[in-house]
């Protein structure tokens, strides 16, 4: 999936250059905090939904207002996720609630999208897991849409936010060490640029040593 990543990079990549032009080259700050967050839940969206990736940012965002409806209220985010919303009677509360029950009836809507899809998405993916028993009635199927929900709900926890600050923090510290800047330029520049300025593939990352090393951040230190 190295191709969909890079399609949303290159469209992240142009928006700054238009950002730069319309400055006249002389935009020296950028806030990116939330671009980096769009293009994580692009990519993530991507992967996950396909051609429905529109329907899975819209689920990113509902959720990411449901982190912020709990945690300004400094309640318990674990509680709110899992569906014991009643123990916080407040308004907030209330006001997450339903915000849970629209991402639950979003990811549902989706699994009818992709149910007659043998898509290669991750979506199909966790619909032929959950189907997987065949049968069993109503609580069968009541549990393989908790199975569904749950999970995209993980995906979102343990892969939007997480991927956003990982890349913005990568970001920063290149910015910081611009000796550690040159040697990944240059790397990826030998890795794609030699090939005829093609966009990076997989064949192409696995060239790329100072990319891919897993504690980077240590020697940029």
């Amino acid at each position: 999936m190295v191709d969909l990543m890079v399609d949303s990079a290159q469209v992240l990549v142009s928006s700054w250059e238009d950002r730069i032009d319309r400055s006249g080259g002389n935009a020296l700050d950028l806030m990116i905090d939330d671009d980096i967050r769009a293009y994580s839940a692009d990519v993530i969206s991507r992967t996950c939904f396909g051609s429905s990736y529109v329907k899975g940012k819209q689920i990113f965002d509902m959720i990411r207002e449901l982190q912020k409806t709990v945690s300004t209220k400094k309640q318990n985010l674990l509680a709110e996720m899992t569906g014991l919303s009643f123990l916080f009677p407040k308004a907030s509360g209330r006001a997450a609630w339903r915000l849970n029950g629209r991402v639950r009836a979003l990811i549902l809507d989706l699994v009818g999208e992709n149910g007659a899809e043998a898509g290669g998405n991750l979506l199909s993916a966790l619909l032929r897991r959950a189907s997987g028993g065949g049968g069993g009635g109503g609580e069968v199927a009541a549990a393989a849409e908790d199975f569904v929900v749950d999970n995209c709900k993980n995906i979102y926890f343990a892969g939007y936010e997480s991927t956003a600050v990982t890349a913005a923090w990568c970001l920063m510290l290149l910015a910081l060490h611009p000796e550690w800047q040159d040697r990944v330029r240059d790397e990826v520049q030998a890795a794609c640029c030699g090939g005829g300025g093609r966009s990076p593939d997989f064949p192409a990352l696995q060239k790329m040593k100072n990319v891919r090393r897993r504690h980077a951040s240590n020697c940029w230190h």
